[in-house]
């Protein structure tokens, strides 16, 4: 015969829900992107390096910064640099190399993407 104390259930049950609790993500606060260099509507003739320069902060902890150059319909014309960060803030300044002749007259636009600790 099973003899439970439900006393004892509910503490068990409680300590539980608070420990699961305890790991939901606290930071709702995305991470601030500011981009200094190229400025808007800049124009380049290729072949051309671009110069990406900007800065990115933090409430936080930073943990991963990703920077591209995409067309219209943000598929990347280079390739991504990836890194990874660590603290609040962090300058990036990076060289694009565009060679590629093919590559049609249009809007391009750089992509700045940072997760902080969180996630997000």
């Amino acid at each position: 015969m099973l003899v439970t104390n439900p006393i004892k259930f509910s503490l068990v049950l409680i300590q539980i829900l608070c420990v699961l609790g305890s790991c939901q993500k606290q930071d709702k606060i995305p991470p601030r992107i500011n981009v200094i260099s190229p400025l808007n509507n800049s124009s380049f003739q290729i072949p051309c390096v671009v110069q990406v320069e900007g800065e990115v902060h933090d409430n936080q902890s930073l943990s991963r910064i990703e920077i591209s150059i995409v067309d219209e319909n943000l598929v990347p014309v280079t390739t991504a640099i990836s890194q990874n960060i660590s603290g609040d803030q962090f300058e990036f300044n990076e060289q694009f190399i565009i060679n590629d002749r093919l590559l049609q007259s249009g809007n391009y636009f750089v992509k700045v993407s940072v997760e902080d600790e969180e996630g997000i």
